[in-house]
């Protein structure tokens, strides 16, 4: 999953919601390197991908992609599932997208310190840019789609991505509706 499926999915917590975002940026076993709760948020965060990658509708959307975007659908996926995920936003929590991104920036800006190296610019950019509220629009998923392709060590173009999302928009949509669901259930279980 992707930054703001990670914030919504994670509990009700400053710290652990953090830990959820740091998830992508800390390798390895957790042996008190950070507080409890963040450390809490990063085994949330390994355990919703977990669940994602074995999801039935998590892997029906990769199923919808075409075979030439091969390992990069995954990736795709959880870029469309944040898309929709802000287009849902209103119906799914109970504080508004705005307000709930300017919380998570409030609480990145005040604990900047504790990120990972690699974390901090993202993080910088993440507030700056108000990448949380522009996942709604589906001109960010191209624009996230273009910058994601330079960042990788040899260059994968992620661009076919946004044309497939179009394509596919109402099956994608409808998967991504029953996994949200199914995630929430997960996570209350856990």
């Amino acid at each position: 999953m992707n930054y703001l499926a990670h914030l919504y999915l994670s509990d009700d917590n400053d710290q652990v919601r953090l830990g959820n975002l740091m998830g992508d940026f800390v390798k390895g076993r957790l042996q008190g390197h950070y507080p409890p709760l963040i450390e809490r948020g990063i085994q949330q965060h390994r355990s919703v991908d977990r669940f994602a990658h074995d999801n039935i509708d998590f892997q029906t959307s990769w199923h919808r992609l075409d075979s030439a975007l091969r390992h990069i659908r995954p990736l795709l996926v959880d870029i469309y599932y944040d898309h929709f995920l802000a287009r849902h936003w209103d119906h799914l929590h109970r504080l508004s997208l705005h307000r709930f991104s300017q919380k998570v920036y409030t609480s990145l800006d005040e604990q900047m310190g504790i990120l990972p190296e690699p974390m901090k610019p993202v993080a910088q950019r993440m507030i700056d840019l108000d990448w949380l509220t522009s996942y709604g629009e589906i001109e960010t998923v191209d624009r996230v789609l273009e910058r994601m392709s330079k960042r990788f060590r040899r260059p994968v173009d992620l661009t076919p991505g946004s044309q497939a999302l179009r394509d596919n928009y109402n099956d994608l949509e409808q998967d991504f509706q029953r996994f949200i669901r199914e995630a929430k259930l997960f996570i209350a279980d856990h």
